[in-house]
């Protein structure tokens, strides 16, 4: 019978696994946000952009002037490629032992405590560590796509505001 105490560092471990690919979803969802909002701003960018002022006179000019344009386009190309890689599978994830890992310890001799052990700490810890810094990486791509939706904002309205 297995030592209990690594029946439990197996389920603490399991839960972290679980609990990693949920946050991994969590960041998805979020950057997919990011690409909404980009969406929209672009969307109403063409609108603005399409009006003249003042309207119907010989002298009329577009609301957007062609640097804004130019930087809304760039910064939305931004966001597509932070949300492309974002959401890109990644070889390197790992949700815990495949099942030959498993199975060529158990053919090895090990017993099954042996085997508990080995799963709840080499193989949950390097899992662990290499998906911990793949959600570090795109948790950065989700935050500098905040940050370039904020700023298509910002040269939005100030390329509305300038004369």
């Amino acid at each position: 019978m297995p030592d209990p105490r690594i029946k439990v560092a197996y389920e603490l471990a399991t839960r972290e696994l679980d609990a990693q690919v949920v946050e991994l979803k969590a960041i998805r969802n979020r950057i997919l946000g990011t690409l909404w909002i980009t969406t929209l701003i672009t969307a109403i960018a063409a609108i603005v952009g399409r009006l003249r002022i003042p309207a119907g006179t010989d002298n009329a000019t577009a609301a957007l002037p062609g640097w804004a344009v130019w930087t809304l386009m760039g910064l939305s190309i931004g966001v597509g490629l932070s949300t492309l890689i974002a959401l890109a599978p990644s070889r390197d994830w790992r949700e815990g032992p495949t099942s030959s890992q498993v199975m060529e310890r158990q053919r090895l001799g090990a017993n099954e405590s042996d085997i508990l052990t080995f799963i709840a700490s080499e193989m949950w810890a390097s899992y662990n560590q290499a998906n911990k810094r793949m959600l570090d990486f795109r948790r950065s791509l989700l935050y500098v796509s905040i940050a370039l939706n904020l700023i298509q904002v910002v040269i939005l309205l100030t390329s509305l505001a300038i004369d």
